[in-house]
């Protein structure tokens, strides 16, 4: 089982750079002014060298590519910029996580850039290194429920996709129908969670790493947890290479 140990500490490419670009970006919002053009190419060689060693040649120039044409976007973009030129005081969230309750469980959210503007609306970001993917409308509406019960404010909240790599921002209202959405997934998902815990615990037969998790994951683990038909979040998981669903 070691090599199981060892994929639970790695991550896949497509989240080391949304790692890095988030911490760039909280540092560019943190600037008590917009950054020059000076600062942003410091931030961006401070991207670079966060990357991680020892990836081949190929991998490592689409990591360097996905990350400074995110940062292009992110400087350049008039929407983002005024996104980023909230004031302080105007700001509900910034890279800060937060909780609510919903049909029996904590809920963990963190958004990425929440703020009310000058006529009370409540805007939610989140930026997006990747392309678009159907849980991105999903996480948004769930943002909407939190910001709903916790900042209130006029109107309905405003939910912001913005993928920088494709230089596109999605914007719309996250209304009450997609709230309740929100509530009844998060109710089917505690209600699969509790059946998993209360279920027999898995078994592992004395095989090599790759064929135990094999073994499990077609024996056992299918009743409860059938696998993702997006492919997507495949690309996101460290032990890709060990599922032969993937």
């Amino acid at each position: 089982m070691r090599e199981l140990a060892f994929l639970k500490r790695q991550r896949p490419a497509v989240v080391w750079v949304g790692e890095i670009l988030h911490g760039l970006v909280d540092t560019a919002l943190q600037a008590a002014a917009p950054l020059d053009s000076a600062a942003q190419e410091a931030l961006r060689a401070q991207g670079v060298a966060r990357l991680p060693a020892g990836l081949a040649a190929a991998e490592a120039a689409s990591m360097r590519g996905r990350l400074e044409r995110c940062l292009l976007h992110f400087f350049t973009m008039p929407k983002v910029v005024a996104m980023a030129a909230t004031p302080r005081h105007a700001r509900l969230a910034q890279e800060s996580q937060g909780t609510l309750q919903q049909a029996g469980v904590t809920v963990v959210v963190k958004p990425d850039l929440a703020y009310r503007d000058d006529a009370g609306l409540v805007h939610i970001v989140d930026w997006k290194t990747g392309a678009a993917h159907a849980g991105d409308a999903e996480q948004m509406a769930l943002y909407g429920l939190y910001a709903s019960q916790t900042w209130g404010g006029r109107g309905l909240p405003r939910a912001h996709l913005v993928y920088l790599q494709e230089g596109r921002v999605q914007s719309f209202e996250v209304d009450a129908a997609q709230q309740q959405a929100a509530r009844a997934r998060i109710a089917t998902s505690a209600a699969k969670m509790r059946a998993i815990a209360a279920a027999p615990p898995l078994t592992f037969a004395p095989l090599p790493a790759a064929a135990a998790f094999a073994a499990a994951f077609d024996g056992q683990q299918d009743a409860h947890l059938p696998p993702t038909p997006d492919r997507a979040t495949c690309r996101r998981c460290a032990f890709d290479r060990l599922c032969r669903r993937g």
